[in-house]
């Protein structure tokens, strides 16, 4: 019997979160609609879903929609939030090895009191409608809070 690696551990447990959060959304969008088909115009109105396989999300997609509206899903409430920057993130692991894909943040802000880190339905005017992880971070300012996406789009 092999020992479990971190390495390993993070790799399957990462692969069954994304499952688990997957199967959440998708079970949802059917409750709240009825329909199996997950709409969405993509990027440039492609039928390819953005952070799709088809349509990896990329900074280039991302950063020409700076300071425009994102429409995110939360319950039975649609809150507006501003995309506020589209920040590179390292390509070198900690131990400075060089990552193949790309890694971004993209900071958004929007309205106290804040909602909790998960996964919400997203949708925009030109990239269409797609799942994002958003986690507040920091503490609000006034009626403000910001919040965070990190995109791992990274091999070794």
């Amino acid at each position: 019997m092999h020992p479990l690696t971190r390495r390993t551990f993070l790799t399957t447990g990462g692969a069954a979160a994304m499952a688990f959060v997957t199967l959440k959304t998708g079970i949802a969008h059917v409750a709240k609609t009825g329909s199996t088909a997950i709409q969405g115009s993509g990027v440039n109105g492609s039928a390819a879903r953005l952070g799709s396989a088809a349509t990896p999300f990329t900074r280039s997609a991302f950063q020409p929609h700076v300071d425009t509206p994102f429409r995110l899903q939360t319950g039975a409430r649609a809150v507006d939030l501003q995309l506020v920057s589209v920040q590179q993130l390292s390509q070198r692991t900690a131990k400075g090895a060089a990552l193949k894909g790309t890694q971004f943040s993209l900071l958004f802000s929007g309205p106290t009191p804040a909602f909790g880190q998960e996964t919400y339905a997203m949708e925009h005017a030109v990239l269409g409608h797609f799942a994002l992880f958003i986690v507040p971070v920091g503490k609000p300012n006034g009626s403000v809070q910001t919040y965070q996406a990190i995109i791992n789009n990274t091999s070794l």
